[in-house]
């Protein structure tokens, strides 16, 4: 139910600007959305913090996840905070930088997961990972068509990171 929550605000948060032209940056822009983004991105950050600190303590790993994903945390924080503009300063590559940090590093702890998931559970990771791979794959795909990050490119960013918890739940392995 919860994913389901965040996938809706999710698209609600999109749809107040244009989700082919515009990412939820541009809604972090309004004046009278900023609040709410910036909470929206702050409960994210801890939902996929929490669940993928979830996922790493049920393998085992030499990988210092609990450090990685605090930073995770930390970036995705920093950057809702930090003020976009289309000059390119210090708070706007600061924003960039922090977002896309963060988010590309919890795909990368759900592929980490999963590959070490291989050696400890075939069965679960067959079921699952191709889903996440596909959707990777997907994702990369409209970034190469669209040329930029847009409101849809962080819809299915949203599906890509979740579906996989979700179907790892559903399996009651979290």
């Amino acid at each position: 139910m919860v994913y389901i929550i965040i996938l809706l605000i999710t698209l609600f948060i999109a749809s107040k600007a244009s989700l082919m032209n515009e990412n939820i940056t541009a809604v972090l822009m309004i004046p009278r959305h900023r609040l709410w983004v910036i909470i929206y991105l702050i409960i994210l950050s801890l939902f996929f913090g929490y669940k993928t600190y979830q996922l790493f303590k049920k393998i085992k790993t030499r990988f210092p996840f609990q450090f990685m994903i605090c930073i995770s945390i930390l970036f995705m924080i920093i950057g809702a905070f930090s003020q976009y503009n289309d000059t390119g300063n210090f708070t706007s590559k600061l924003h960039v930088y922090c977002c896309m940090s963060s988010t590309i590093s919890f795909l990368v702890y759900e592929i980490i997961f999963f590959q070490q998931l291989k050696f400890e559970n075939y069965d679960l990771y067959s079921s699952i990972f191709p889903y996440l791979k596909k959707l990777i794959e997907f994702l990369l795909l409209l970034l190469i068509v669209f040329g930029r990050i847009n409101s849809y490119i962080e819809i299915i960013y949203i599906i890509t990171v979740m579906l996989p918890l979700y179907l790892l739940e559903k399996n009651n392995f979290l």
